[in-house]
């Protein structure tokens, strides 16, 4: 954890308030995902947000004023952008989420999953702190990428990012009670996205994955 935490640290150093800071190649992939998002979280009235691994606080900023969004990061300098946003802000840790059970209407992870090396134990953490009736939702490097396999294979990618396919995370949200999936396709550097699009997986460098957390009863 101290390898992203230096590696955060030093891109809001050179990128400052940008999607570059937050590891986005370019500011199409950024406003795909964040016009997607909103979408997704529509005008539903006041609803209590957690970003888990908010950055800066870009991605959620649109859905200021008009929820409660809480932010959790390690980078304490991208924390204090968030907070200059109005979104509330806690330094920690996606494995160890300071909130007690069921209190958010929504939680995120939006690019989170590719830094983190136990990723059941974070998305546990995430669904125990959602509400019965919320929702989960995930952005993930897509494994079964061509193009993900040939800049690994090639050498071109010098973090060590953790991608993931829809399957395998899939089953780790059921497991925790997770149902009513949706899904979003984005096959970046084309500028659209798909709600549907299984067939054309090899081509989906990246995906979104979102569910609800059903009764306990």
């Amino acid at each position: 954890m101290k390898f992203w935490r230096e590696h955060f640290e030093e891109r809001v150093k050179i990128f400052g308030d940008s999607p570059f800071s937050q590891d986005h190649k370019d500011y199409l992939s950024f406003h795909l995902t964040q016009r997607n998002l909103q979408q997704l979280i529509g005008n539903q009235g006041t609803l209590s947000i957690l970003d888990v691994g908010c950055g800066t606080g870009l991605m959620v900023e649109p859905l200021l004023p008009q929820n409660w969004v809480v932010g959790i990061d390690q980078s304490f300098t991208m924390l204090l952008l968030a907070k200059k946003k109005g979104i509330k802000v806690l330094r920690g840790e996606a494995e160890h989420l300071p909130f007690k059970d069921s209190v958010f209407d929504v939680v995120l992870g939006i690019g989170l999953l590719q830094y983190i090396e136990e990723e059941k134990m974070v998305i546990s953490e995430m669904v125990r702190v959602l509400k019965e009736e919320g929702r989960i939702i995930l952005t993930l490097l897509n494994a079964q990428s061509w193009l993900r396999k040939i800049i690994k294979k090639g050498g071109w990618e010098k973090l060590p990012l953790r991608l993931y396919t829809i399957k395998d995370i899939k089953n780790i949200l059921l497991d925790l009670g997770i149902q009513q999936f949706f899904y979003r396709y984005f096959l970046f550097p084309l500028p659209f996205t798909l709600c549907t699009g299984r067939f054309l997986l090899p081509l989906v460098t990246t995906f979104l994955i979102g569910g609800v957390k059903v009764c306990s009863d």
